[in-house]
């Protein structure tokens, strides 16, 4: 019995001091994975830095615009053909500046780095995010306003709006471009993940068990309106021409004082009214000339008594 329990107490200490030496040796497995990552990492940096010395001496760049192109995504030797030329690369290097910084607007620069390191040109990224942008403006003009709640299916265009992340849309577009065939299409499936709360990274694993839970999920939703591209662009139409004829109508209510021909801003004027007749009026029976001649010789004549003249007496 004893023996037994020796026995027992060895083969636990055994198995003990296994255990052990497997936690220290994935532990020290896991910190040389980490170290090597780190010295990797470490030692491309180093590697740019080298090569955009080489290049700054020979171009007479400086290393900092060098590696801003490297980082931009141009390859060694784009760069080097960018800066053969004096002024026409000055030129192109600004294009490529002004491409980083309209690339960099609405994304993150960690987003826009990881993207660049994943091997994504400039130009590719900035496609994705215009085409994101223009949807995502859509979706905002479409649910910002109550104009459009009449219709109880905006609220399915609503709650996709909350949830559109634009460096996700951005993302999936560059992932599974060419898997879906274009990012608009890409873009359509990102939409229908926010409606009917899936996963494209599901769709990337299995597209068979991805679409049969899609499909599912839309029936369960058979009276919603699915929310895509062309109908996102069918409803803001609609949107639109409601507007205008609400506008219309508004103009034709104006008030009933705007005249006909005059148009609107001119209103209706009075014509002026006669002068009422004078209650006095004067005697227009016209004078005889000859007594009017008479009436002036006499006044001239010296012989002639003034007060005669005047009809007094002495």
């Amino acid at each position: 019995m004893t023996r037994w329990k020796k026995s027992h107490r060895i083969i636990a200490v055994t198995v003990a001091l296994i255990l052990v030496a497997q936690v220290v040796f994935f532990s020290m497995d896991n910190a040389l994975w980490f170290s090597n990552s780190s010295a990797e990492g470490a030692a491309q940096d180093a590697d740019a830095a080298h090569m955009a010395a080489d290049i700054s001496n020979l171009t007479g760049a400086t290393t900092e615009e060098i590696l801003e192109l490297y980082n931009a995504g141009l390859s060694w030797n784009s760069i080097m053909e960018l800066l053969k030329n004096g002024s026409a690369s000055q030129q192109q290097r600004d294009q490529t500046r002004r491409g980083v910084a309209l690339m960099e607007t609405g994304l993150s620069e960690e987003t826009v780095t990881q993207l660049l390191k994943e091997g994504y040109i400039q130009e590719q990224i900035t496609e994705a995010k215009l085409i994101a942008e223009r949807v995502a403006f859509q979706l905002k003009e479409l649910t910002g306003d109550a104009v459009s709640d009449q219709d109880s299916n905006i609220e399915s265009f609503r709650r996709v709006a909350e949830q559109f992340i634009l460096s996700d849309a951005v993302r999936w577009m560059l992932v599974l471009g060419d898997a879906i065939g274009g990012m608009e299409l890409v873009l359509d499936e990102y939409l229908s993940t926010l409606q009917y709360g899936l996963d494209l990274l599901d769709f990337q694993n299995d597209k068979e068990a991805y679409m049969n839970i899609k499909e599912q999920r839309k029936l369960e939703r058979l009276m919603e309106a699915e929310v895509t591209l062309a109908e996102i662009e069918r409803k803001l139409l609609q949107k639109i021409q409601e507007e205008n004829e609400k506008q219309r109508d508004d103009a034709f209510a104006a008030p009933s004082s705007i005249q006909e021909k005059g148009g609107i801003g001119h209103t209706a004027v009075e014509p002026p009214l006669p002068d009422p007749p004078d209650p006095n009026p004067k005697d227009v029976k016209p004078v005889d000339p000859a007594k009017s001649i008479m009436q002036e010789i006499e006044l001239i004549n010296p012989n002639l008594n003034q007060y005669e003249l005047r009809g007094d007496k002495k």
